[in-house]
């Protein structure tokens, strides 16, 4: 049973061109965790990108804690890991959603190597400005006309600095892809204010894209957040809905 199933993701990679001794198979039998059997065959194979499909019929029941999906994306710290929903549109556009200055260089270099050899695809640079900092909020009383004005400048010139700074990164992640042969009129470079919070807004902008896949870090570069202490990565991971999510590890 284990080899017919190989078999046909076989059969099915050969006729979309791939070389037959690039394609091998593997089965491991009476496994009692799945999720950790994929990964052990990564580091046995020192694989750097893994594969899954969610699973389930219902939307609550699409991927869960616990799920071999969300398992390996758990435990795995340092690949990249794509979350395969089959109901994602073919549409050839690709979501790549950047919060830092390294993380962006992390995340083009992976989409350049693994998605820029595929033709006719478009790509968009998502960053979600976070709030203003504490020190720019009201002060507990109402401001005077004064107070309103300069508050006002700071608020502007810290927004004008953000933007330039995501500016400076954006157009060299858009540097590197065009350099690979990718047309400039296939990427593009976003910069939206937050609403709800960058995962609730990112989800939102995904619903409304029409996206075929989603990059995003695995683990925020800038904060160092544990992926399952509310991570804007997993807080993705468990509301996406009908795309190809890849989450890039650190090792990337």
């Amino acid at each position: 049973m284990c080899q017919s199933i190989t078999n046909r993701y076989r059969e099915a990679l050969l006729q979309l061109g791939f070389e037959e001794d690039a394609i091998d198979t593997v089965c491991r039998l009476d496994s009692w965790d799945p999720g950790q059997e994929i990964l052990k065959v990564a580091e046995e194979r020192k694989i750097p990108s893994i594969a899954v499909g969610r699973r389930g019929l219902s939307p609550a029941e699409n991927i869960l804690i616990g799920s071999v999906s969300s398992r390996v994306v758990q435990y795995e710290q340092y690949r990249t890991v794509w979350i395969m929903d089959p109901e994602a549109p073919p549409t050839g556009h690709v979501l790549i959603a950047v919060e830092s200055h390294p993380e962006c260089r992390a995340l083009t270099y992976y989409v350049n190597e693994w998605i820029g050899p595929t033709p006719g695809k478009r790509y968009t640079f998502l960053h979600i400005l976070p709030p203003f900092p504490p020190a720019l909020w009201d002060d507990g009383h109402i401001l005077d006309e004064q107070e309103r004005t300069a508050r006002h400048s700071w608020k502007r010139h810290w927004e004008e600095e953000k933007r330039r700074q995501v500016d400076q990164f954006m157009d060299e992640a858009r540097e590197v892809l065009r350099s690979h042969g990718i047309p400039d009129s296939a990427i593009e470079c976003r910069i939206l204010p937050m609403q709800k919070g960058v995962a609730w807004d990112l989800l939102a902008h995904m619903e409304s894209g029409h996206y075929e896949a989603v990059v995003m870090g695995k683990r925020s570069l800038r904060e160092k957040k544990p992926f399952l202490l509310g991570s804007h990565a997993n807080k993705v991971l468990q509301h996406a809905r009908k795309v190809h999510l890849c989450l890039v590890g650190r090792a990337c």
